[in-house]
């Protein structure tokens, strides 16, 4: 359900916040907003499903309110100043894709792979709730919202002997510009994860000053049986001085990012950013068609449309990419 809360702007920062800031704004804070008035004082509404990320948005925006627009004009210049490094954990944000649009509760804690589970609960929905497919383009759009980007990188595992299916949606990656590294799962979704997270030291402990920005895609935390898991990535680049974004799908968000948002509320250096505010630009639905010749139980999927039964959410969005 959706939650909203309304600050006024004040004449110093109401001038900033113009059609082309709002975007980058609402990505700063986690939640959507909208601009208005109340008689002739200016306003924003923020709305989001999650009263904690809302209570912290609101936080964040009184207080830039309260400085006069000088820490907004400083937020402006350094997302126009600062390269990010935007690493994608692919299968995590296509199953949690799925997982969100069809309502289904958030991964256990505590489960050997949040994928996993979530897959698990997947493969106990008719075939009508699976249908929804990620728009790749879409979601790099938001992500990267016009700011410079220094490096480009997505990890994905594939199901074993399945990796033609996973053409489209891949391309769309490197189409953008990301280098894509896949993996059939004959030796498992862990050897991804730890790519991705070798990738993402390399750049923060590599010759580069502190002004950088982590950007990274994933709801995972699970530290992989003891070593280096995300979260310890993203506490590496804190440490190292960087801003951290990390987008996911609520409902496979580990604990350790809310805990993450709450100890730097207000700092700027780190923001979560959940993708289901999103949805309605970043995930549509293909319908499942009858099969001609096969009569009314007989269902095949339409034209571009998932291997939902056959592989994986990710295989889902591949062949939507590809359309």
């Amino acid at each position: 359900m959706w939650q909203e809360e309304v600050v006024a702007l004040g004449p110093e920062v109401a001038p900033l916040v113009t059609g082309e800031v709002l975007p980058f704004l609402s990505q700063c804070l986690g939640a959507r907003l909208e601009r208005g008035s109340r008689g002739t004082t200016p306003e924003l509404r923020l709305r989001s499903r999650d009263a904690d990320v809302l209570a912290v948005a609101v936080q964040e925006l009184q207080g830039l309110v309260a400085e006069g627009g000088a820490s907004l004009r400083t937020l402006l210049e350094r997302r126009r100043a600062v390269p990010a490094h935007v690493f994608i954990d692919a299968w995590n944000i296509l199953i949690g894709c799925q997982q969100s649009a069809a309502g289904l509760p958030a991964a256990r804690a505590g489960a050997a792979s949040l994928a996993a589970d979530l897959e698990v609960q997947r493969e106990h929905l008719p075939q009508s709730r699976r249908t929804a497919r990620l728009r790749v383009a879409a979601l790099l759009r938001r992500v990267e919202s016009g700011r410079r980007v220094d490096e480009r990188f997505v990890g994905g595992s594939v199901p074993a002997g399945r990796a033609s299916r996973f053409k489209g949606l891949f391309r769309e990656f490197e189409r953008a510009g990301y280098h894509v590294v896949v993996q059939e799962r004959t030796r498992g979704e862990q050897f991804v994860d730890e790519l991705i997270m070798a990738q993402i030291l390399t750049a923060i402990h590599g010759p580069r000053g502190s002004t950088h920005t982590l950007v990274l895609l994933t709801g995972d935390g699970n530290m992989n049986q003891g070593r280096t898991g995300f979260p310890k990535c993203v506490e590496n680049a804190l440490a190292k001085g960087w801003h951290v974004e990390v987008w996911c799908w609520r409902g496979s968000c580990h604990d350790s990012y809310r805990r993450f948002q709450a100890e730097h509320a207000g700092s700027g250096h780190f923001s979560l950013i959940f993708l289901d505010d999103f949805a309605d630009d970043l995930v549509f639905h293909k319908e499942w068609l009858e099969e001609p010749g096969k009569g009314q139980g007989g269902k095949t999927k339409g034209a571009g449309a998932a291997c939902a039964d056959e592989g994986s959410a990710a295989a889902a969005a591949a062949a939507a990419a590809a359309a």
